[in-house]
């Protein structure tokens, strides 16, 4: 079954305590493919991952389990009690087959769990990060969910569409790749600064072959799954209903061509430099 984000934190998915033998985090930015992987792991046993630390997740969540202040989401990153005890929660109800895993975004890991308690639950923990080589198609995805309010493979809208989508918007699309391009800086920081090796895996890779994803993952974490049989696909299901959304290709080649005009300068000014010190050499 493919279970949505709503579902996944509903509790259709919830277990029976059991002790916590493997913690596996999966670091992403907006769209990679991460639910897609989660939902892949999911259905092998890998964890029960989900986006446990996001507000909303937290307010669906947390009140389910006992902790009534969650209500407000945002008091994941204020309140230490609230935080502590829902991490417990989480990991009680949320561990099968002894792993714990759960999908962090940057922005979620900045705000909720830069803390004691987020550090504690980070120690010991198995770290897959999840990129996207082409980034500028990661943004126009993005600003393509922003536009439509469409996240997820069911075509769910989950927040507000915009009235008038301008799906060729380039200031919006080159706001987005800088937000990304951070963010995937940020992990890459994180990752030295704590001199962490993870598990990298693309999102065109994860995508291409997803059994060879999930087997790299319980080979160099170590896991014990019921099953080694990693086939996984879905359909995307498309809604007839929503906008009609140009495709990918005419948006990149649409911002390409405008920022290609803006930096035409700079990047003759880039070969002439650079032919000048081949010459010197």
């Amino acid at each position: 079954m493919r279970y949505n984000e709503q579902q996944i934190s509903s509790e259709l998915l919830d277990q029976q305590p059991c002790p916590v033998r493997a913690k596996v985090f999966v670091c992403s930015t907006p769209r990679t493919g991460s639910y897609f992987l989660c939902r892949a792991m999911i259905h092998h046993g890998i964890g029960i991952p989900h986006e446990y630390f996001h507000f909303l997740h937290a307010a669906a969540i947390g009140p389910r389990v006992g902790i009534g202040a969650l209500r407000n989401g945002w008091l994941l990153k204020t309140d230490s009690g609230a935080r502590q005890a829902y991490i417990k929660e989480v990991m009680n109800r949320r561990t099968i087959n002894g792993i714990f895993s759960a999908k962090v975004q940057w922005w979620e890991l900045a705000n909720f769990l830069n803390n004691p308690e987020g550090i504690e639950l980070l120690q010991s923990g198995h770290f897959l990060y999840l990129y996207r080589e082409d980034l500028l198609a990661q943004a126009i995805s993005l600003h393509i969910s922003y536009q439509t309010g469409r996240w997820g493979f069911d075509d769910l809208v989950t927040s507000e569409p915009r009235s008038e989508p301008n799906f060729l918007d380039n200031a919006s699309i080159n706001k987005y790749l800088e937000e990304i391009s951070a963010h995937d800086m940020n992990w890459r920081r994180f990752f030295a600064r704590n001199q962490i090796s993870p598990l990298a895996v693309s999102y065109e890779s994860l995508i291409a072959d997803t059994g060879s994803v999930l087997r790299a993952m319980v080979e160099s974490f170590s896991l014990e799954v019921s099953s080694t049989d990693f086939g996984y696909a879905e359909e995307r299901s498309i809604d007839p209903r929503a906008p009609r959304v140009p495709p990918v290709s005419e948006i990149k080649a649409h911002f390409l061509n405008a920022h290609r005009r803006v930096f035409q300068a700079p990047q003759a000014a880039i070969k002439t430099t650079v032919r000048q010190t081949d010459t010197q050499a």
